[in-house]
Formats: structure tokens, C-alpha cells, sequence
């Protein structure tokens, strides 16, 4: 089974997203993307509960479910496996029957298979703990850049974001930027390059933004506020946000009161 900020804040098993330690191989994610059959919502979760807590309940093939809440994507969930190394899939369960049997008839389609790899050096993100229920809202930003933009110019944008969010004090503020592994081309539809996140622990942290402009040009000044912004329309052929609220009920961790 394979799969898949606000600007900033706002500019993919669980989906913990965590930071990892220098010497460890690059994390990644896998996901899918699940539209249900809405007939019969109820068998549907009763079978993804039962699928991830027996197969996919703890370590690297630990998987956690998403329900995204705004944009085309409404009302579909996305299953998410990680953090895991490719070395960890010729490990995993095996789990395909159960899926088949059990999850599959309850699901009008599934899509999006893919494959995200986390930045460590630019992202800002809290420490991985297994035992840890993951922040329950995401706010997520896809990036698609145009053909034929130099690597060199894609990063430097991001690089200043990362510089930017890193700047910032507080405790909650924690950003995340993934590539995808396996890109799917231009042909059809949003195919997105990157992705970044942003990790909230309650709907209300949404409530103010990171003023993340202010921010911006206390560290660069307020002449290269502009020319950021520019840059940013130079390398993006396109971006849009998703609004992801976890479902600890249909995820394989099961966690202790207050974790």
C-alpha cells in the first residue's frame, strides 16, 4: 500500500513530522490519499482502526490518519506512514490481505501515493518521541515550481523562510519543509514538488499568525521584503494550503492520557 502553512506560517505510520539527530538517515513519510465511501462511513473507521492498530501501531511503520478540512480535498483522509528510511519498507507488515479484505470496500478511491522527505536543515521541529501523540492540526502548503528554475534559486527562497521562522521566540512555533521523492510530472493536475507544514496544538494558535513578515525584515531589512515576495512568484508555478485535523481514533498509536 503506497502513497500521498497559512502564507509561510501559513509561507507528509504518523504524520509527527519530527526532527531527527545529524547522524540518522533522512526520515521520510509515505502517504495516501483516501476519498471513503460515505454510504458507510461507520464500517470504514471501524476497519482503518482495526488495519492500524494490529499493523501499523508503533516504530517506523506506525500510521496515522488525517482528516483534511478545507479546500477540493474535504472530507477525504490521508493515511500516513513514518517517520521510516527505505530500508523500513522491505520490513513492513504484512498487512495487504487485511487491506484488501477489510479497508478496501469501504473506499471509492484511493490516490496520491507518495513518498516525503524531511529537510532537517531547514526545518524547525519538535523532537521525535514515539510515546508522544503528534500536534492534531496541520496547516499544510503544497509548492509547484516552475520547469527549468535553478535548485540553487528554489533554496535560497526557502532558506530565507527557514532563517526567518528559526528567528522567531515561542514556543509553538514549529515549521517543517518536505521534497517529494517522486515526482509525477506537470501533466495532471497539482503534482506538488514540496510541501511545508506548520504544527499546532489547538485551532486558537491560529488565531494571530507569526507576523511572519515583521519578522522577516527585522532579520533582512525592509528592501529585501519585496524582493522576497517577487522571488517567490518567480520559482512557484503554483501553492495552496490544506487545513489537516489528526484522528487519533482511527490511527495505530494508541496514547496515554496527556501524551
Amino acid at each position: 500500500m503506497k502513497s500521498l502553512l497559512l502564507f509561510l506560517m501559513m509561507v507528509l505510520c504518523p504524520l509527527a513530522f519530527y526532527a531527527q539527530d545529524d547522524d540518522t538517515p533522512d526520515v521520510m513519510y509515505e502517504s495516501i490519499l483516501i476519498t471513503p465511501e460515505n454510504e458507510n462511513l461507520p464500517a470504514l473507521n471501524e476497519a482503518l482502526t482495526n488495519h492500524n492498530r494490529t499493523f501499523h501501531n508503533e516504530g517506523a511503520h506506525a500510521a496515522h490518519v488525517y482528516a483534511i478540512n478545507t479546500g477540493p480535498n474535504t472530507g477525504k483522509l490521508v493515511w500516513m506512514m513514518g517517520p521510516c528510511t527505505f530500508a523500513d519498507l522491505d520490513t513492513r507488515p504484512d498487512c495487504g490481505q487485511d487491506w484488501e479484505a477489510n479497508v478496501a470496500p469501504h473506499i471509492q478511491k484511493i490516490e496520491q501515493g507518495e513518498y516525503w522527505q524531511m529537510d532537517t536543515e531547514l526545518s524547525k521541529l519538535p523532537a521525535y518521541d514515539p510515546n508522544v501523540s503528534p500536534m492534531p492540526i496541520l496547516v499544510v502548503r503544497y509548492h509547484e515550481f516552475h520547469r527549468g528554475i535553478s535548485g540553487v534559486r528554489i533554496n535560497h527562497w526557502q532558506k530565507q523562510v527557514s532563517e526567518t521562522i528559526k528567528s522567531m521566540e515561542g514556543e509553538n512555533i514549529w515549521w517543517g519543509l518536505f521534497d517529494n521523492l517522486f515526482q509525477q510530472g506537470y501533466a495532471e493536475g497539482h503534482r506538488p514538488h514540496a510541501a511545508t507544514i506548520s504544527l499546532h496544538s489547538k485551532y486558537a494558535d491560529l488565531e494571530n499568525g507569526w507576523q511572519f513578515r515583521r519578522h522577516f525584515i527585522d532579520k533582512f531589512g525592509q528592501t529585501a521584503w519585496q524582493a522576497f515576495l517577487d522571488e517567490g512568484r518567480q520559482v512557484q508555478a503554483n501553492s495552496w494550503e490544506e487545513l489537516w485535523e489528526l484522528m487519533p481514533e482511527l490511527s495505530g498509536p494508541e496514547y496515554s492520557a496527556g501524551n
